[in-house]
Order: structure tokens, then C-alpha cells, then sequence
């Protein structure tokens, strides 16, 4: 058990339930023998254990944050489950707001194949991964926002196993128990992201050329102050900006980028779980928004080989500062694990040459 602590397969909750488990919970039950258990509490915590989400009756907490938005937006008749596996995909479940209300009142979360988590973009299983088992998603509400589309709210979600522990694979789980083990080292970390994207005509058959179609800027440079004088196209970045407001998502600024039809979004800096959360449902709205203009807004990183790539840059600080470069040596360390996670398609490397204002 130390060992897959160090490693990082379990937290410490997950190896002591595991070890209650097999040393006597299996016993107190298939024996009647009706016992208590009272486990020793540890006078001190090791400053490299993982630390562990403290055992709850349920899950799910901020329920109530729920009902509010419930009561502000009677016309709620939805909520989005969605969660980010490892190839970047937003996977969502749609949930009509009355199941939602009497599946989370009693502590529940829908199950889902374990084999989610272990897709490729074509739905593919990995190898040496089963499709047996299950797992269960769970809302963290303090994510619940409104979502781009009338009447619904979307909420970011996190897989837990059965007995409602954390599931040491969600990639959301993961992230938070980076963040708390930062901050048992007393480090605390701030990521603004940028969104860069590209707005193109719907109808496949006019996508031939970007330059020149219906409601996309020509012509446009960095920045430029020709790229907003399109009406049309000043009506789309601007119901962007107001729908992401509705959401209560702040953006800082936007402006044109160097491709045609490309503009980015910059959004205010927060701490790592509410900047990813934020992050996914303001490229949803971008998206949705696009749609209902009769556009399409895609992020993928080149778009063609002529046109300039698409970035999503993120800026991240540390404190204190004198942990910088223990940070960045960390980085370049892990550098070649952390490219399949940020570079997970094959046209992420299309983008990544020289001479292309590539980062």
C-alpha cells in the first residue's frame, strides 16, 4: 500500500478504506460480529503523501446552489453532466432538471461504463483496458453555471466508484489532488487561458476557401482593426461576450488574430480547477453561439496548411516565486508525457513547427 501511495495509484483515504476493507469490514460482515471500528488517527501527515478527500455520506456537496439557480431561472428544463477525458473530448449526459432533482437529493450519481474514460476520438477502447464495470458521475456544483442554450445549466462533473470514492483516473479528480498536494507544500498556483478560434462558414461545401465566404474577415492581421468591420461578424463576437456573461464568466478582451475569420478570447486568471471548468463551458458557449449565427467556431489547430495555427495558451504563476523553478524543472522533466496530454491529436503537430508562431 506505501508503494501505490508513493506511486500515486492511491491516496491515502483510498489505501486505509482498502486496508479496513480486508482487515475487517469483510469479516464484521460475513461473521454478524456487529463491531465498531475505531481507527487510530495519525498525529502527523508525511509533507509527500498525496493528501486524501475526507469520507462524506454523499458526494455530492453545494446541492443547494442548485436550487437557487433553479428558483432564478424558472425556465430551467435542463442540466448538462459533462466531463473532459484524456483526449480532450467533452463528453456530456443531458439530464432533464426533475430527474436531476431527485436523483441528487438522494446522494446518487449516474452510472456510467468504467471503458469511458478509456476512449480514443472514435470511440475506440485503448488496449489492455476491459469494457466491464462501472463507474459513477457526480456534479461539483460549485462549477453549475448557466449554458450558452435557453434553458439549460451545465455543471462539471467527477467520476467516483461505487462506494463513492474518488477515482484515482478522473482526469478532474487528478487535477485536484495536484492542487492539494501543492498546497500541503505551501504553493498556490493562478492559470489565465486564451481561446483562439476560428470562425468558419457551416455548410461543408463553402469551406473550400476560407478567404472570401459569407460573414468571415478577410485579409486580417493580428490584431487588426479591419477585422471588426464586418457588422455581421461584430454581432457574433458580441453575443459571444454577452452569453459568456450570462454564465458569469468575465472575458478580459478579444481581438483578431492572424488567419482569416480568427479571433481570441482572453479570460481572467483563477485558481487550476475553477480556470478548467471555466474554460470548458466558455468554449461550449463560443460554439453553441457560433451555431446559431450560422457559423462554425473550431479550435482545431490548423485549420489548413496555408492558414496560421490555432493555439490554447495558458498562463500559469506560482507562489511564492521562489518555487518558479522547481515548477519549471518539473516541466521539462515531464515534458514528453505532458505533450500527450496537451498535443492529443495528430493535428496538434501540424502546429507545432518552426516559423509558424508556434509556443
Amino acid at each position: 500500500m506505501c508503494e501505490y501511495i508513493r506511486s500515486q495509484i492511491l491516496t491515502v483515504a483510498q489505501a486505509t478504506k482498502t486496508v479496513q476493507d480486508i482487515l475487517f469490514n469483510t469479516s464484521n460482515r460475513i461473521y454478524h460480529l456487529n463491531l465498531t471500528l475505531e481507527p487510530l488517527r495519525p498525529t502527523t501527515t508525511k509533507t509527500n503523501e498525496q493528501p486524501s478527500v475526507p469520507p462524506t455520506s454523499s458526494p455530492i456537496d453545494g446541492l443547494d446552489k442548485f436550487h437557487n439557480l433553479i428558483a432564478a431561472e424558472p425556465s430551467l428544463k435542463f442540466l448538462r453532466l459533462q466531463w473532459v477525458d484524456f483526449t480532450a473530448t467533452v463528453r456530456v449526459k443531458v439530464l432533464t432538471v426533475k430527474h436531476a432533482i431527485y436523483l441528487f437529493s438522494q446522494g446518487k450519481g449516474i452510472s456510467i461504463a468504467t471503458a469511458a474514460l478509456s476512449l480514443v476520438q472514435s470511440d475506440s477502447l485503448v488496449d489492455n483496458v476491459s469494457p466491464a464495470g462501472q463507474l459513477e458521475v457526480y456534479p461539483i456544483f460549485s462549477s453549475l453555471r448557466l449554458a450558452a442554450r435557453p434553458r439549460h445549466a451545465v455543471v462539471q462533473c467527477e467520476f467516483r466508484d461505487d462506494d463513492g470514492r474518488p477515482v484515482r483516473f478522473c482526469p478532474r479528480t487528478f487535477l485536484r489532488n495536484q492542487v492539494e498536494m501543492a498546497q500541503g507544500e505551501g504553493i498556490s498556483f493562478l492559470v489565465g487561458f486564451e481561446i483562439e478560434v476560428v470562425f468558419l462558414p457551416a455548410a461543408p461545401s463553402d469551406r473550400s476557401s476560407v478567404l472570401g465566404t459569407p460573414h468571415v474577415t478577410q485579409g486580417q492581421c493580428w490584431s487588426s482593426s479591419r477585422a471588426l468591420l464586418d457588422s455581421k461578424m461584430m454581432d457574433l463576437l458580441e453575443a459571444i461576450v454577452a452569453s459568456l456573461e450570462k454564465s458569469g464568466i468575465d472575458i478580459q478582451q478579444f481581438h483578431a488574430e492572424s488567419g482569416p475569420g480568427q479571433y481570441e478570447f482572453v479570460l481572467d486568471p483563477m485558481e487550476p480547477l475553477a480556470a478548467v471548468d471555466t474554460l470548458i463551458c466558455a468554449r461550449d458557449t463560443i460554439m453553441t453561439i457560433a451555431a446559431y449565427y450560422g457559423m462554425r467556431a473550431t479550435m482545431v489547430p490548423k485549420v489548413s496548411p496555408t492558414a496560421p495555427s490555432t493555439g490554447a495558451h495558458a498562463h500559469i504563476s506560482v507562489e511564492p516565486v521562489k518555487k518558479h523553478k522547481h515548477f519549471l524543472a518539473g516541466v521539462l522533466k515531464e515534458l514528453r508525457a505532458i505533450m500527450a496530454i496537451t498535443c492529443p491529436n495528430p493535428a496538434s503537430y501540424e502546429r507545432v513547427v518552426d516559423s509558424i508562431w508556434s509556443g
